[in-house]
């Protein structure tokens, strides 16, 4: 749905459910904008805080006496958000405009001359935080919507001047096929989410009316991308075993370069590619990524010691199971990894069952907890059939995090026999893994502790 949002600065801008990582940044980019925003959520967070301290009215839970009255008032929600929602319901009973935070941002970026637009199945943050990255180093006052916490910045958001808008778009509810851009990235496809979109051939239709929109397309080469985007008339592909030549990335150190690993350089040539579109140098731009330090809960390193690593990635999908787990051999080549997976939404563990335990198997050890239901309640697997398929090297368990944290630093529940000595290893280093994204960062604070 096409709205124009400036009619609104009048009113108000109510977001349901806006401490969400999509919904966070999209209202602090409205306030710097001058709207009025209020907003509701069903708990207390830094996110809330934050909109809290610069003007926001925030209510803890959802009713519907947090819907301003106002009758010239915007409603946005999010995907978590159900249709018998107290606020949803009263909004459209009164006939107020309600968008979903997708339609949002599609509306928001139509305020803007040049918007680059983030889409793929993996890496979609990491690349749109790089980006912005390049234009703050570069002092080019970019607007841009991140979804997810940079390590050097407060805000993952910036109304910027009206120029540039760089932003990551949706698949996983299809949102992102209500952007209009000037230049795409496409960072890879595949089918996940496809059940929230209604099947592969609707998530693989969204991807191709999003390039159509594109009036620049950049992607990451494989056989889908070329399937859907052969058609594109302005279109740069990457190939991503080639990235390295393509790119010499003459002003990155080579130590950076292997800290990141192959999936990360493919993330940084796509940033790379953007900002030279936009007009920066290709120099300046891979001088920019020499000071980027990340993205929170990507590869982001908590502890380490002549013995032992702790480290966190977003892995949730087989893909990234895959290069993080590649990423962590080529980085500490020696050690003994074990990882702590927490499976993310039943219908993706019941989909890819086999190859979570094909790539969680290629670990010295791996510890599987609770499945983060992600608003579904149960599923027709969970965490122990993925432990069992795994085998000897895998243990389940569901305790409380310290317990849980305990046991992995003991090596509780791990099978001495599974194929070279899963705990009990001679290696120099001791890598310790989490992976997911739903609330497993939670033993974080309890590993650091005990280790």
């Amino acid at each position: 749905m096409k709205v124009d949002i400036s009619k609104f600065k009048t009113g108000k801008v109510h977001f349901i459910g806006c401490g969400g990582a999509g919904m966070f940044p999209l209202a602090i980019i409205l306030i710097e904008l001058g709207y009025k925003v209020s907003g509701s959520d069903m708990r207390s967070s830094l996110n809330v805080t934050l909109l809290q301290k610069r003007g926001a009215k925030v209510s803890a839970g959802h009713a519907q006496e947090n819907v301003p009255r106002d009758d010239n008032t915007l409603i946005v929600f999010s995907s978590a958000i159900s249709e018998d929602n107290p606020e949803l319901q009263l909004a459209r009973d009164r006939g107020l405009v309600c968008l979903r935070r997708g339609e949002m941002l599609g509306c928001l970026s139509s305020l803007y001359k040049r918007v680059v637009a983030v889409s793929g199945s993996h890496g979609k943050t990491t690349v749109t935080a790089m980006l912005a990255h390049i234009m703050d180093v570069c002092d080019i006052p970019a607007g841009y919507m991140i979804g997810g916490k940079v390590v050097d910045k407060e805000m993952p958001a910036r109304a910027g001047n009206g120029d540039i808008f760089i932003t990551e778009v949706d698949e996983s509810d299809g949102t992102h096929a209500a952007i209009h851009c000037s230049i795409g990235l496409v960072t890879n496809v595949e089918c996940d989410h496809s059940w929230s979109v209604g099947g592969e051939e609707r998530l693989y239709g969204n991807f191709c009316r999003f390039s159509q929109q594109c009036d620049s397309l950049v992607y990451m080469q494989s056989e889908k991308s070329n399937e859907l985007f052969s058609e594109h008339k302005n279109r740069d592909i990457l190939v991503t075993s080639e990235v390295a030549d393509k790119f010499s990335f003459k002003y990155l150190e080579p130590a950076r370069l292997a800290e990141w690993g192959e999936y990360q350089r493919a993330n940084a040539a796509l940033a790379i590619n953007a900002a030279v579109k936009l007009g920066v140098k290709e120099g300046d731009a891979e001088r920019a990524l020499s000071s980027f330090n990340g993205v929170a809960r990507r590869m982001t390193l908590h502890l380490k010691t002549d013995s032992v690593i702790l480290i966190e990635d977003y892995a949730h999908h087989p893909t990234e199971v895959r290069v993080a787990l590649e990423s962590l051999r080529e980085r500490f080549p020696s050690s003994h990894i074990t990882i702590v997976f927490q499976p993310h939404r039943y219908a993706r563990l019941e989909r890819y069952l086999d190859e979570f335990a094909t790539e969680l198997r290629k670990a010295d050890a791996v510890v599987v907890v609770p499945v983060f239901a992600a608003w579904v309640e149960k599923g027709s697997v969970n965490s122990d059939d993925l432990s069992e398929l795994i085998g000897a090297k895998s243990v389940s368990l569901s305790e409380d995090w310290d317990y849980i944290a305990k046991d992995v630093v003991d090596g509780v529940g791990i099978k001495a026999d599974c194929g070279g000595g899963c705990y009990k290893s001679e290696a120099p280093m001791r890598v310790i893994a989490v992976f997911g994204a739903g609330t497993v960062n939670e033993i974080i604070p309890f590993l650091k502790e005990l280790l």
